[in-house]
C-alpha cells in the first residue's frame, strides 16, 4: 500500500469509479472483507484507491446527498469461484441485497450493499 498523495501507476487506467463515502474508515473495513486491496491511502485528503481483480475503485470521504447510493450498481466480473466467494461474504455478515442466482441469460450473480447504499454486483459466466 502506498500511503501518500501521489497517484500510483496502477491508478492510471482509462476508466475508474470514484464514490463519495460518509466514513472512509468504515468503507475500507467493508471493502477489505470483499478482498479489495488498498493501492493508495491519503489520510489527509480522506481518499483511497482500491483494486479488485484489476478493477480500480476510488473512495473519497465527504458529504453524502440522500438518498444514498440510489441508482448505482457496480459490476465486478469474476473468472471463477463466485459461489465460494458468495458463501464467504455471507459468513462475514455483509448485507446481501440480492441472493445468489443463476440467470436465464448465462450469468451467476449476487449483490451486496456497502455502508453508503451502493450496490456491488458480483457475477460470473455459467
Amino acid at each position: 500500500m502506498n500511503n501518500s498523495s501521489h497517484i500510483t501507476d496502477q491508478e492510471k487506467v482509462p476508466f475508474a469509479v470514484e464514490l463519495r463515502v460518509a466514513d472512509l474508515e468504515v468503507s475500507l473495513g467493508f471493502y477489505s472483507k470483499l478482498d479489495f486491496k488498498i493501492l493508495r491511502l491519503d489520510e489527509g485528503a480522506c481518499f483511497a484507491a482500491l483494486n479488485f481483480q484489476g478493477a480500480l475503485l476510488m473512495l473519497e470521504q465527504g458529504e453524502i446527498v440522500s438518498p444514498k447510493g440510489q441508482g448505482v450498481d457496480l459490476r465486478f466480473y469474476l473468472k471463477d469461484g463466485l459461489r465460494e466467494f458468495y458463501d464467504r461474504v455471507k459468513r462475514e455478515g455483509l448485507l446481501i441485497s440480492r441472493e445468489y442466482e443463476e440467470t436465464a441469460y448465462g450469468l451467476a450473480q449476487f449483490c451486496v450493499s456497502d455502508p453508503d447504499g451502493y450496490v456491488l454486483r458480483f457475477c460470473m459466466g455459467l
